[in-house]
């Protein structure tokens, strides 16, 4: 009787490995197919530490030369036509749903 138990755990435990290995290598070839690769992924690995990009540091804020002067940008003329509050909504689009 426990020999028959261990073979059963056994082959479960075989047909439970062939099912996750048959699962994944389905899930790669779909990925491979639709151009995902695991680079493109935003998925942190275990053991692969994320270098952040050098060129980016987040505790610098911008040169304080490289940002505008509110009183140096154009003005609007008063001659100008003002834009109408509720105008300036885009047209409607119109979705494609037929095979769906």
């Amino acid at each position: 009787m426990k020999q028959m138990r261990s073979r059963f755990r056994l082959l479960t435990l075989l047909l439970a490995c062939a099912f996750l290995v048959v699962i994944v290598l389905c899930t790669g070839h779909v990925l491979k197919n639709a151009g995902i690769s695991l680079s493109s992924l935003s998925i942190p690995l275990p053991g692969v530490s994320a270098s952040p990009d050098p060129s980016v540091s987040p505790d610098l804020s911008p040169a304080p030369d490289t940002t505008p002067d509110p009183s140096a940008l154009p003005s609007e003329t008063p001659s100008e036509d003002p834009a109408v509050p509720g105008t300036d909504n885009p047209p409607e689009v119109e979705y494609n749903v037929t095979g769906l």
